[in-house]
């Protein structure tokens, strides 16, 4: 995608779409639970497991399974030359302020596989479609538009997407069915 879209030094619109829709992480999550935590407490609690077990299944297979990004990748010569977008795009900004954000956000050159991104942005999604389907929609535009960013920007490869929203279908799945289960043995005593 980098070699028909993006053109180093002559950044444009388009890369600083992707950008936002890459930092939009850090902020949708916790809005979507904010709006979800209003409107029906039971789901919320879903929204924060799935949330919680995404983030757990996540972060054990990145340490069973360390895999540089993309970019890393470029950099070291296994692939042909990726760019971190990202660093392009912020190249503008005062070098403190991007210096803090790592920082705080932190880099890992070892968490490609499965993209966190990924995972949380599609229980986004799903917590969207179970409040109403037209928000479902709403949130699959969400979590398609992350996958682009995240290819596009060099942050993660294709199959790193596909495991993070496996993970996160899995644990949406998985964390729905706790409570009608605990109500069956409950109801079989």
């Amino acid at each position: 995608m980098q070699d028909r879209w993006f053109v180093r030094g002559q950044e444009d619109a388009f890369d600083t779409a992707m950008f936002v829709v890459y930092i939009s992480y850090f902020i949708v999550p916790q809005l979507a639970g904010i709006l979800i935590w209003r409107s029906n407490r039971s789901r919320f609690q879903l929204y924060v497991a799935a949330t919680l077990v995404t983030f757990g299944s996540g972060l054990l297979i990145s340490f069973i399974l360390p895999t540089a990004p993309p970019w890393l990748a470029g950099q070291e010569g296994h692939l042909p030359q990726v760019f971190r977008v990202i660093i392009e795009v912020t190249s503008d900004v005062e070098a403190g302020a991007r210096d803090l954000g790592y920082a705080l956000a932190g880099a890992n050159p070892v968490g490609a596989m499965p993209s966190l991104h990924m995972g949380v942005t599609v229980v986004v999604a799903l917590a969207m479609w179970a409040q109403h389907r037209a928000l479902g929609v709403v949130g699959a535009l969400y979590a398609l538009t992350m996958a682009l960013a995240l290819v596009y920007l060099g942050e993660h490869y294709f199959v790193d997407l596909i495991a993070g929203a496996a993970i996160a279908v899995a644990a949406w799945v998985g964390v729905s069915r706790v409570p009608r289960t605990m109500k069956a043995a409950k109801e079989y005593r």
